[in-house]
């Protein structure tokens, strides 16, 4: 998801993926194979800055052209026959690591004799690196939830961002607690933390949008958290506060180039039966894909292909059994005459 966050403890920008487009495209053969086909409109190395973790060097075939006039950048086009989905799962687990979107992909070929069945389904589970200091079922409720997950509706994005900040909160503060069990200082127990919990969070996060930024921000937490608490025993965290900021813009980092955006096009075999798309040409389906930190994306599809040979067979064998019934009586019919 591209979108600015207000970091509650950095105020940070989230990174994204530059100014490259992405198209992702899948065509299904009939065998039950397919062709991957990556086209990244932007820098000529952008197609190796997509957080997926296809491995470019393991049979991939790339192309790279510069657009012609006053259009300045580069198309790169990278393909890839693949046998089986076992295949290209067998790539995403060579490709993993912590700054690409886990994937799991399903492509299944079923044979039900009169018809073939093929059944298309991926998923990017949710990347948020933060634990959720609030489980989100209990931030918000289905209706908003539902929401969410397909809209975005601007109306509920202010409180997403705002939990999103809290969870980060929340882990800056836990990760100070852990520190402060390891000291032993009465003054500093976790029932201390929280007890003021709600009361620092909120502090920390208005002193965040009140800074801008600026100053020395480790040194500013420590005074919020020495207010709050009534004790210079704080001071003894200074370097844990330090740590923990750095641990957060980290993640926060890693997070934002987790959250680019592509398009997904996807082939079906024959005659589209069903799909989750909302946009669909034929046997065409394309999502605007857009994963999330706190939702899995999931792209569904399923299509059939008449299987003719089976039905000439059906026929061959049904006239076969119709001839081996009725010759008797034709024969006995004509005794008869």
């Amino acid at each position: 998801m591209k979108r600015k966050i207000i970091i509650n403890l950095l105020l940070l920008v989230l990174m994204s993926c530059g100014c490259n487009d992405y198209t992702i495209k899948t065509k299904i053969n009939p065998d039950g194979s397919f062709e991957k086909t990556i086209v990244c409109d932007g820098d000529s190395l952008g197609i190796y800055q997509l957080p997926l973790p296809f491995v470019f060097s393991n049979g991939w075939k790339i192309d790279i052209q510069e657009k012609s006039g006053t259009q300045k950048g580069f198309i790169t086009t990278a393909t890839k026959k693949y046998a089986g989905v076992e295949e290209l799962q067998a790539e995403y687990t060579k490709g993993k690591d912590s700054v690409k979107l886990n994937i799991s992909s399903r492509i299944e070929k079923r044979f039900r004799w009169f018809f073939t069945y093929y059944i298309y389904e991926e998923t990017i589970p949710a990347f948020g690196l933060f634990m959720q200091s609030v489980p989100i079922d209990s931030f918000f409720t289905p209706k908003e939830l539902g929401l969410l997950k397909d809209t975005k509706d601007s109306l509920l994005k202010k409180r997403y961002d705002d939990y999103h900040e809290q969870n980060i909160a929340g882990e800056f503060i836990e990760n100070l607690i852990v520190r402060s069990q390891e000291l032993n200082d009465p003054l500093l127990s976790r029932s201390h933390w929280e007890e003021h919990r709600k009361s620092l969070t909120l502090s920390l996060l208005e002193s965040e949008k009140e800074d801008k930024g600026k100053g020395d921000k480790t040194a500013n937490i420590e005074r919020i958290i020495e207010k709050t608490f009534q004790t210079s025993s704080v001071r003894k965290l200074r370097s844990a506060i330090d740590t923990s900021l750095s641990n957060i813009m980290r993640k926060m980092e890693i997070e934002g180039k987790l959250g680019v955006s592509y398009k997904n096009e996807v082939v079906m075999p024959g005659i589209l039966i069903t799909s989750n798309s909302e946009k669909v040409e034929g046997n065409k389906l394309m999502w605007d894909c857009k994963p999330d930190q706190y939702f899995d994306v999931v792209m569904t599809a399923e299509s059939r292909m008449v299987n003719v040979w089976a039905m000439i067979v059906t026929v061959v064998v049904c006239a076969a059994l119709l001839v081996g019934l009725l010759f008797p009586l034709i024969r006995l019919k004509k005794k008869m005459v």
